[in-house]
């Protein structure tokens, strides 16, 4: 069923399906995550009903935004989004994000909220919308950094959150590609327990040097804390 729903913080709608993999708290806190400065442009890779690109170019003020996506139910969602905003240089493209034309060289920011189950690991989900959003067999890491060292302008962005035991990989296989991790931030569900999400902007072709951030914890209790409150524009900002 579909829905309309407020992008948080933003006085955006966006489209969404009950019945296919919708936005969670990754996504407003990746955006948050995601500093960006006001006139530059935007790819979201695998955008789906186009949460971030969205969220982003309402927080920073972007000049140009691009979702790519695969599936072509959940691109018309976000094409559709874009229409009910009434806004303007944004775009869906439905496609593989291998296969589409993007000049060498000229975007300043990529975000993306990849499948976070490598392929062949896990219970698989029978519903196809469901296990292209969370098993990475058509968006790898090294096609995502591959496609981020062409696309991206020297010393400018990609915006990632993954699982924590997919750290080590994804370190490893950026440096492959001359996109550095610069910052991190690993997110807890509370205070008590261990990081099982991580934040971490990769910038192209930049010398070593990783700025740790505190950790972000969600919950205190059964409530958001006040962090996760300002980042979501409710509770004291």
């Amino acid at each position: 069923m579909k829905r309309e729903h407020y992008i948080p913080k933003t006085d955006l709608k966006i489209i969404a399906d009950d019945e296919k993999f919708s936005f969670t708290i990754d996504s407003i806190l990746l955006t948050d995550f995601s500093k960006m400065k006001k006139g530059e442009n935007l790819i979201d890779i695998g955008c789906g009903t186009g949460i971030l690109m969205l969220r982003c170019k309402f927080l920073y003020n972007l000049s140009e935004c691009i979702g790519i996506e695969i599936q072509e139910d959940v691109a018309k969602m976000a094409q559709d989004t874009i229409e009910i905003n009434d806004l303007e240089n944004c775009k869906i493209i439905n496609d593989d994000f291998k296969n589409v034309y993007i000049k060498n060289d000229t975007i300043e920011n990529i975000i993306v909220n990849p499948p976070y189950q490598k392929n062949g690991h896990g219970i698989s989900n029978k519903n196809d919308n469901f296990h292209l959003s969370r098993y990475d067999n058509e968006m790898n890491l090294d096609d995502l950094f591959r496609f981020a060292k062409l696309k991206l302008k020297s010393n400018r962005s990609l915006f990632m959150i993954n699982r924590c035991e997919r750290l080590v990989d994804i370190l490893s296989i950026s440096r492959k590609y001359n996109m550095e991790a610069k910052r991190i931030r690993f997110i807890q569900p509370r205070i008590d327990e261990k990081p099982n999400l991580v934040m971490i902007q990769f910038v192209k072709n930049q010398k070593p040097f990783l700025k740790f951030e505190k950790n972000l914890i969600i919950y205190d209790n059964d409530d958001y804390t006040e962090e996760v409150k300002n980042i979501y524009g409710i509770g004291k900002i």
